[in-house]
């Protein structure tokens, strides 16, 4: 079974997701207008900034510890690691997130923004952190990547834990750009903004693409049906199937479902997978059911999710003891009758 890669953020996360971004633009957009063009630290950064400076002074090489994950060569490391892991993964808009991130980043905050606000800390422009928004950048990627409610407990633990920790190297960062004096507090607030609107945008344009790419590809199926997946009712499959079913069809069956999982609906292709995953079970192809399904997992929606696992239990329990689907029973009897016909 051919997958292709599931959205970077899909269901309840693209909905969450706006207000963020909305949010990381609006915090952006404030503090360039009242940091612009200023030389010396607000009040919130004095207070911040000296209390920071003061706890680590004598430290300086800790604090240049601190900062090193916002540097050049850690960041493409990690960029390269995680691309590697989606590559690996089957994940292509994961590698594509991975290894574009950092560097619009970087460009966004040196060749756009610190020129727009002007902001200079010791004489260099300052705002917003450049470390600080590389590192909240890789971070945000983790949580994009790695957050799938589908996966077991364990797992999601697992994986928050990484996230966390991710996010907490982005805080001892902006903590050594502070303490090292390269930056003012409110411009590591700028860099964490910065970091996480660039990767939320991303992600957004590059789950664009394949439905754009897909609304310029769709043909019509067999039998003159148009691609069931483009249609928000997605009972349309259902029908699709259960007709070519009684006609005998049992290759247009499969095909008609495995057209509905590969256009990546939001809701068809999950259920699709459902019925595709139950059609190749009852056919004894077990592995190609266990993918199904599993696809279905992966694709967070809801519906499929929570059936998905029962229908594993019973495949597994009904491998020794195949039982016949029935729309490949009905299947079956109706081409018996188009064979006597014929004869």
């Amino acid at each position: 079974m051919t997958h292709r890669a599931r959205p970077l953020l899909r269901d309840a996360r693209r909905t969450r997701a706006w207000p963020v971004l909305g949010t990381c633009v609006i915090v952006i957009a404030t503090l360039g207008l009242l940091l612009r063009e200023q030389v010396q630290p607000d009040r919130l950064d004095s207070v911040v900034d000296t209390a920071m400076v003061a706890s680590f002074r004598g430290h300086h090489g800790v604090l240049l510890w601190l900062a090193l994950p916002g540097s050049a060569i850690p960041l493409i490391a990690a960029s390269i690691a995680i691309a590697v892991g989606c590559l690996i993964a089957g994940r292509p808009n994961g590698v594509v997130l991975a290894v574009t991130a950092v560097p619009v980043t970087a460009f966004l905050d040196d060749r756009v923004l610190k020129h727009l606000v002007g902001r200079t800390h010791l004489g260099q422009l300052s705002f917003p952190s450049g470390h600080t928004a590389s590192a909240m950048t890789l971070a945000t990627v983790a949580g994009v990547l790695l957050h799938d409610p589908a996966r077991r407990t364990a797992v999601r633990v697992a994986r928050a834990v990484l996230v966390v920790v991710a996010c907490a190297v982005t805080a001892l960062v902006a903590v050594g750009v502070i303490g090292l004096r390269w930056h003012y507090f409110t411009d590591t607030v700028g860099g964490v903004a910065l970091g996480t609107g660039t990767v939320l945008a991303l992600a957004f344009l590059i789950d664009l693409v394949p439905g754009v790419m897909r609304s310029r590809g769709v043909r019509n199926s067999r039998m003159g049906w148009s691609a069931v997946a483009v249609q928000d009712d997605f009972g349309h499959e259902a029908h699709l199937s259960i007709l070519l079913a009684k006609q005998g069809d049992v290759d247009g069956m499969k095909a008609a479902c495995q057209q509905t999982v590969d256009s990546e609906h939001i809701e068809a292709a999950p259920i699709a997978a459902l019925g595709l995953g139950y059609l190749l079970g009852s056919q004894g192809d077990v592995e190609g059911a266990r993918a199904a399904y599993q696809h279905a997992i992966d694709s967070g929606f809801a519906p499929a999710v929570q059936a998905a696992p029962d229908l594993l239990k019973e495949l597994e329990q009904a491998i020794d003891k195949p039982r016949q689907h029935p729309f490949v029973s009905s299947a079956g009897q109706q081409t018996q009758r188009n064979n006597k016909r014929q004869n």
